[in-house]
């Protein structure tokens, strides 16, 4: 029983011994760093001069005139046909300084807001003055007809800025029911998601240049539903090709891949996509296009997108 309360003082006492070094060695440590921050203190004052020196330098340099000029603008990968257009959004950002700092800031600002920008990556500025603008950048994959006038729209769906005439080279999409959003925005509704969707199908296949337009005034038989959801316009002959349902909502129809194998048999065997005739349905049979009843189809649609 002895030897128990023994051994039970014993273990009180060496808390306190520890905690009787630990202070000692604590109180060491603060004469140590106290000692030391002392003996330099007295360079405070000096590094402080040294830093002001030092902005006042900058600050006299970058006043100079050499250093007050506007800064040389390179679009690192933007399509040729679209650097004046960039070029002029950039331009009321960049109308300072080069050496401003918030330069770099302010055009990729101005950047982002632009329809014709999909991405920002990089705004740098180099010694000399120039300024390199890397971003990903949105192309026309179509003109939508909407009234009299046309716009161009990307292949995700925003419309870019502007108003146009016709342009040949571009497949127009005609018969849609939304009216054009403001440039930068999504131009709302399926049948132009529809159509583009469609033109993304076509555009890598060696006959996409005889497609002049998609035509979805019908789209899902809103006017009709006898008659035919979606066509495609012909060029030179103004023929029309009955396209069927939007990709993805087919019900016993041909699929896309399908009704674009027909196209280009066609193509091989005529070189041309509509075989010759004013209307061809491609919608209803895997391995053959039908002229049956298009008749008043072919005449009604004639030309209605040339």
């Amino acid at each position: 029983m002895s030897w128990l309360k023994k051994r039970s003082s014993n273990r009180r006492k060496r808390p306190r011994r520890a905690s009787n070094r630990f202070a000692v060695l604590a109180g060491m440590v603060r004469r140590f760093v106290a000692v030391r921050g002392l003996r330099h203190l007295w360079m405070v004052p000096v590094l402080s001069g040294v830093a002001w020196g030092v902005h006042g330098l900058e600050a006299f340099v970058l006043n100079r005139p050499e250093y007050l000029v506007a800064c040389d603008i390179y679009l690192a990968d933007a399509p040729e046909y679209l650097e004046e257009s960039i070029l002029a959004v950039i331009a009321p950002a960049a109308a300072t300084a080069w050496t401003d700092p918030d330069l770099c800031r302010r055009i990729g600002a101005v950047l982002e807001e632009s329809a014709w920008v999909r991405q920002v990556n990089e705004v740098r500025r180099y010694a000399g003055g120039s300024v390199v603008v890397s971003c990903d950048y949105r192309g026309s994959a179509a003109l939508v007809q909407f009234e009299n006038d046309h716009y161009l729209i990307a292949a995700d769906g925003v419309r870019l800025p502007g108003v146009y005439s016709y342009y040949p080279s571009l497949v127009v999409v005609q018969g849609v029911s939304a009216p054009p959003p403001v440039a930068g925005e999504r131009w709302p509704g399926e049948d132009i998601k529809a159509a583009l969707d469609i033109i993304e199908r076509l555009q890598e296949e060696p006959f996409f240049d005889q497609v002049t337009g998609v035509l979805v005034g019908n789209y899902d038989g809103r006017r009709d539903k006898r008659q035919p959801h979606i066509l495609l316009a012909v060029a030179p002959s103004g023929s029309r090709i009955v396209w069927g349902s939007a990709p993805g909502l087919e019900i016993e129809e041909n699929t896309v891949g399908e009704k674009i194998q027909i196209l280009a048999r066609n193509f091989l065997s005529s070189g041309r996509i509509d075989a010759g005739y004013d209307c061809i349905d491609i919608s209803v049979y895997p391995d053959r296009f039908t002229t049956r009843g298009l008749d008043k189809i072919g005449q009604t649609w004639k030309k209605s997108a040339d």
